[in-house]
């Protein structure tokens, strides 16, 4: 059972994996980057472009708003 699950078994396990870890972890923070880089920014669709474009125009209400309750708000407290 030692040799299955105890630390022989490990001591096997990483004297026979050590040549692949050696060819591995040289190349595993350009791997990573490369799946950091492929998934950080996702291609913009048109749906997403019309839904931006009227969350601006929104928000260009809402300041406007805002600035006319301001200035409403402070007329009639003057």
């Amino acid at each position: 059972m030692n040799e299955q699950l105890g630390l022989l078994a490990l001591e096997h396990n990483i004297r026979r994996e050590a040549a692949n870890w050696a060819r591995l972890l040289p190349a595993l923070p350009r791997l990573v980057h490369q799946a950091l880089s492929a998934t950080a920014e996702p291609a913009p669709t048109p749906e997403l472009e019309s839904l931006a474009a009227e969350v601006r125009a929104l928000r260009q209400m809402l300041w406007f708003a805002l600035a006319i309750a301001a200035a409403l708000t402070f007329a009639i407290l003057r």
